[in-house]
């Protein structure tokens, strides 16, 4: 069974038709253009150009590449995230307190600190969560440097959410678990010195 198609111009609007016409012909096995040109009164010549038969396994083939470059496409994205997120965030190579916690939302904090002398002299940190994670976590590692363990204990989640300009209600919990983070890296400094 073939399925007829007239073809469109712009706009969807069909051809006309005049003496010569041009009809899109698909069906079981392939598709193709059909000409029709009227040769005089009630005769009609038809030729047929482009037609490309296609078997099932050549169809099912076409089908399984298209599928595998998708996830290639797919995976590379993903590898590209995990790149960007992960790897360039810089780290600190040996860290004098670490803690990597995950909230009950299901997002995952991490911060470094690297003490000289008594004080915080470089701080990092990643998260897998949300922006309001992002900038709690940011926050947090940043209210640390320059302090003294003393001055770290007293940053809590108030502390964090107002050096952010506030967060919404249902977000609290993001300074909350930065502010956890925190305390879990002071503490492995202070078990470590």
């Amino acid at each position: 069974m073939l399925r007829i198609k007239p073809i469109l111009l712009p706009f969807g609007y069909p051809a006309p038709m005049s003496k010569d016409h041009a009809v899109r012909v698909s069906g079981q096995k392939g598709s193709g253009t059909l000409f029709a040109k009227q040769l005089g009164k009630g005769e009609m010549d038809f030729s047929c150009r482009h037609f490309a038969q296609r078997t099932r396994k050549e169809t099912m083939l076409e089908n399984l590449v298209a599928l595998l470059a998708a996830c290639g496409v797919l995976l590379g994205i993903v590898g590209l995230w995990f790149f960007t997120t992960y790897w360039l965030t810089p780290h600190i190579k040996h860290p004098d307190g670490k803690a990597r916690i995950t909230g009950n939302c299901g997002d995952t904090m991490e911060i470094d600190l690297k003490f000289r002398g008594h004080r915080v002299s470089e701080t990092s940190c990643w998260t897998d969560g949300c922006a309001y994670s992002l900038s709690a976590v940011y926050a947090a590692a940043n209210l640390a440097k320059g302090k003294t363990p003393d001055e770290i204990i007293e940053i809590d989640a108030n502390v964090i959410q107002k050096s952010i300009g506030g967060l919404p209600a249902d977000h609290m919990h993001c300074a909350k678990l930065a502010a956890e983070t925190l305390g879990a890296a002071l503490n492995d400094y202070m078990l470590k010195s």
